[in-house]
């Protein structure tokens, strides 16, 4: 049995224009209420104050100058008042306009998510109007969900994970993943703005949307080069050191499904994972593994001193080619020491990862500006006949 009504103050009910269906109110059903006002059946409230259904019988009140109106209170959700303030107002009283009831449709299909059948039965319009009115929501609705799925692939989500998260069968979203797959391949040529054509990649600035600003971040173009020099589309990338997400984005710009993690992760699509640790055992068989560990001065930040960061570096090459494929590719950017002490990181690091049996290809110049440095500091160096470091060594080695 529905609550009996009970009398609230008249400035009390609140109208929410995601909830209540109507644009504009009828002047002239307005004052046809108000010539009944004793007479008008409540309005429904929900206990959160929101107007549900009747609104013109609310707005004649308030011009009668009554200070109380009756009313039925409810306690539903917001979808759910949603599609009880669009089922009451299109079965009583002034009927929807057909504006109002083809907005009404795309909010039932956009909020609820429910069938362009159920619309038209609650909306009382034949299902090949709904269908027309909808085109345009079904085409945004079908690249929203396309996208969803994508991104989750690339995030190395199951098929069953992602049938699950989004609601769909495992068949819709494997034959979406294989459309997907078909069409990219199609462009799989196609070459990065930064590619670089020698040993020597050199950067003046980092591609804004490649990754999140984030202290030492490198510039995503170094990753967009590796990717397109030592991966294929779809290939695993795994990057434990992920920092502001560089390589989560430039996997998603050029369809490489992507495993990240960082100590603090920074953002919601990489993992926390101390790699101290070893790698999780969801990065076994990874096509490429980015390595861009604390280097220069930041080592001391991490690390008592150089010699414990030498043991964990050969702890990581050790792991890394573990889980590498054979045949795949490890990157690892390093820089030297040059303030405080001297101490040449890249090719101790170099020969670590040559000493884990994992065979060099290249090694690639990545200098940083030197206008980075403050003129002060640049001018101190001179004076102390020391060399600005702003040289990164970029070594890249397979797994045979």
């Amino acid at each position: 049995m529905p609550e009996p009504p009970i009398l609230i103050k008249v400035d009390v009910p609140i109208i929410d224009d995601e909830v209540y269906p109507r644009d504009d109110p009828d002047n002239q059903r307005v004052e046809e209420y108000r010539l009944n006002i004793d007479n008008l059946p409540p309005i429904i409230v929900n206990k959160n104050n929101t107007l549900v259904d009747g609104y013109h019988r609310l707005l004649a009140h308030r011009l009668e100058g009554r200070t109380m109106i009756a009313a039925r209170i409810v306690n539903l959700s917001k979808k759910q008042m949603i599609l009880e303030a669009i089922v009451r107002n299109n079965s009583h009283g002034l009927q929807l306009s057909i504006k109002e009831k083809r907005q009404s449709a795309i909010r039932l299909r956009q909020k609820l998510g429910i069938t362009q059948e159920e619309v038209a039965r609650y909306l009382a319009v034949d299902q090949a109007t709904i269908s027309r009115w909808l085109l345009d929501v079904e085409e945004i609705e079908q690249k929203r969900i396309k996208e969803q799925v994508w991104h989750l692939y690339l995030s190395c989500h199951t098929e069953a994970d992602i049938a699950n998260k989004i609601k769909l069968t495992q068949g819709r979203v494997s034959q979406i993943i294989k459309n997907m797959q078909m069409h990219i391949l199609e462009k799989a040529s196609s070459q990065p703005d930064s590619l670089q054509f020698s040993n020597v990649w050199h950067f003046p600035s980092r591609d804004p949307d490649l990754g999140l600003k984030h202290k030492g971040n490198i510039p995503g173009q170094i990753i967009e080069n590796l990717l397109y020099y030592f991966t294929r589309p779809f290939d695993l990338v795994v990057d434990p050191m992920a920092g502001g997400g560089p390589t989560v984005d430039a996997c998603k710009r050029w369809y490489r499904r992507y495993r990240t993690y960082d100590l603090n992760p920074e953002r919601d699509d990489i993992g926390k994972w101390d790699i101290k640790n070893g790698y999780p055992k969801k990065c076994n068989g990874a096509d490429l593994v980015f390595l861009d560990p604390p280097y220069a001065n930041m080592v001391f930040d991490f690390f008592k001193d150089v010699n414990e960061f030498y043991a964990f570096m050969a702890q990581l090459a050790t792991s890394t080619r573990k889980i590498l494929r054979k045949g795949g590719i490890v990157a690892v950017l390093m820089m030297d020491q040059t303030e405080g002490e001297l101490n040449v990181l890249s090719g101790e690091c170099y020969q670590l990862f040559k000493d884990a049996k994992l065979t060099p290809l290249y090694g690639i110049s990545c200098p940083q500006t030197a206008e980075y440095r403050v003129p002060q500091y640049v001018e101190k160096m001179r004076e102390e006949k020391k060399l600005l470091g702003v040289n990164r060594m970029l070594y890249i080695f397979r797994r045979d």
